[in-house]
Protein backbone atom coordinates (compact mmCIF):
# COMPACT_ATOMS: atom_id res chain seq x y z
CA UNK A 1 0.00 0.00 0.00
CA UNK A 2 2.76 2.59 -0.86
CA UNK A 3 1.49 6.12 -2.02
CA UNK A 4 3.33 8.86 -3.36
CA UNK A 5 4.83 9.85 -0.40
CA UNK A 6 2.32 11.16 1.83
CA UNK A 7 3.12 13.07 4.97
CA UNK A 8 1.22 11.84 7.96
CA UNK A 9 1.54 14.66 10.96
CA UNK A 10 1.15 12.29 14.65
CA UNK A 11 -0.15 14.20 17.58
CA UNK A 12 0.74 11.77 20.37
CA UNK A 13 1.69 12.54 24.16
CA UNK A 14 2.29 8.63 24.62
CA UNK A 15 5.89 7.89 23.33
CA UNK A 16 4.85 4.16 23.05
CA UNK A 17 1.24 4.83 20.88
CA UNK A 18 3.74 7.64 19.04
CA UNK A 19 6.81 5.06 17.56
CA UNK A 20 4.38 2.68 17.01
CA UNK A 21 2.26 4.31 14.48
CA UNK A 22 5.17 6.20 13.25
CA UNK A 23 6.63 2.48 12.81
CA UNK A 24 3.92 1.02 10.76
CA UNK A 25 3.17 4.34 8.88
CA UNK A 26 6.66 4.42 7.63
CA UNK A 27 7.09 0.52 6.77
CA UNK A 28 4.29 1.89 4.31
CA UNK A 29 5.97 4.18 2.74
CA UNK A 30 4.54 7.71 4.75
CA UNK A 31 6.73 10.08 5.56
CA UNK A 32 6.06 10.47 9.08
CA UNK A 33 6.43 13.50 11.19
CA UNK A 34 5.68 13.61 14.69
CA UNK A 35 4.42 16.09 17.56
CA UNK A 36 4.42 15.12 21.66
CA UNK A 37 1.00 17.81 21.89
CA UNK A 38 -1.27 20.02 19.88
CA UNK A 39 1.33 23.41 20.59
CA UNK A 40 3.86 21.35 19.15
CA UNK A 41 1.83 20.41 16.11
CA UNK A 42 0.54 23.89 15.77
CA UNK A 43 3.92 25.05 15.56
CA UNK A 44 4.73 22.88 12.68
CA UNK A 45 1.62 23.56 10.86
CA UNK A 46 2.65 27.17 11.17
CA UNK A 47 5.74 26.66 9.69
CA UNK A 48 3.12 25.52 6.15
CA UNK A 49 4.75 22.29 6.33
CA UNK A 50 2.31 20.29 4.06
CA UNK A 51 0.39 17.00 5.80
CA UNK A 52 -1.69 15.08 3.67
CA UNK A 53 -3.39 13.65 7.03
CA UNK A 54 -3.11 14.24 11.05
CA UNK A 55 -3.69 11.31 13.46
CA UNK A 56 -4.62 13.10 16.66
CA UNK A 57 -4.80 11.60 20.04
CA UNK A 58 -8.22 13.96 22.12
CA UNK A 59 -6.05 13.48 25.55
CA UNK A 60 -2.29 15.38 25.79
CA UNK A 61 -0.85 17.59 27.99
CA UNK A 62 -1.17 21.54 27.91
CA UNK A 63 -3.27 21.44 24.53
CA UNK A 64 -6.03 18.73 24.09
CA UNK A 65 -7.04 16.75 20.71
CA UNK A 66 -10.11 19.04 20.90
CA UNK A 67 -8.51 22.51 21.20
CA UNK A 68 -6.23 21.51 18.77
CA UNK A 69 -8.46 20.81 16.14
CA UNK A 70 -10.25 24.07 16.50
CA UNK A 71 -6.84 25.67 16.27
CA UNK A 72 -6.11 23.77 12.83
CA UNK A 73 -9.11 24.73 11.40
CA UNK A 74 -8.62 28.44 11.88
CA UNK A 75 -5.34 27.71 9.73
CA UNK A 76 -6.33 28.48 5.99
CA UNK A 77 -3.65 26.33 4.70
CA UNK A 78 -4.81 23.72 6.70
CA UNK A 79 -8.53 24.37 7.75
CA UNK A 80 -9.75 21.38 5.41
CA UNK A 81 -6.96 18.80 6.12
CA UNK A 82 -8.54 15.32 7.31
CA UNK A 83 -7.59 14.30 10.74
CA UNK A 84 -8.24 11.38 12.21
CA UNK A 85 -9.00 10.84 16.18
CA UNK A 86 -6.78 7.99 17.79
CA UNK A 87 -8.13 7.42 21.55
CA UNK A 88 -9.71 4.78 24.21
CA UNK A 89 -12.87 6.96 24.90
CA UNK A 90 -15.77 5.55 24.83
CA UNK A 91 -18.22 7.06 22.25
CA UNK A 92 -15.72 7.65 20.15
CA UNK A 93 -17.29 7.38 16.80
CA UNK A 94 -19.85 10.27 18.01
CA UNK A 95 -16.68 11.88 19.56
CA UNK A 96 -14.92 12.69 16.43
CA UNK A 97 -18.12 13.04 14.58
CA UNK A 98 -19.04 15.84 16.59
CA UNK A 99 -15.51 17.48 15.85
CA UNK A 100 -15.45 16.91 12.52
CA UNK A 101 -12.64 14.63 11.80
CA UNK A 102 -12.78 12.64 8.96
CA UNK A 103 -12.74 8.83 11.23
CA UNK A 104 -11.22 7.82 14.43
CA UNK A 105 -8.84 4.61 15.44
CA UNK A 106 -9.45 3.08 18.56
CA UNK A 107 -6.57 2.67 21.63
CA UNK A 108 -5.11 0.28 21.90
CA UNK A 109 -3.93 0.84 18.59
CA UNK A 110 -5.13 -2.39 15.88
CA UNK A 111 -2.30 -1.88 12.93
CA UNK A 112 -4.43 -3.17 10.65
CA UNK A 113 -7.12 -0.74 11.48
CA UNK A 114 -4.59 2.01 11.32
CA UNK A 115 -3.60 1.11 8.22
CA UNK A 116 -7.15 1.11 6.64
CA UNK A 117 -8.43 4.07 8.24
CA UNK A 118 -5.33 5.81 6.67
CA UNK A 119 -5.54 4.60 3.52
CA UNK A 120 -9.05 5.02 3.21
CA UNK A 121 -8.64 8.86 3.77
CA UNK A 122 -5.92 9.33 2.22
CA UNK A 123 -7.58 7.64 -1.37
CA UNK A 124 -11.08 9.39 -0.31
CA UNK A 125 -11.43 13.11 -2.04
CA UNK A 126 -11.00 16.43 0.15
Amino acid sequence: MIFDKKTILVVEDHADSRLLMAKVLRSEGFEVVLAEDGIQALNLLSENRKFDLILMDLSMPQMNGEEFLAAVRKLPHHANIKVLVVSGWDNLKSKASRLGASGFIRKPIDINELLEEVARNLSAAP
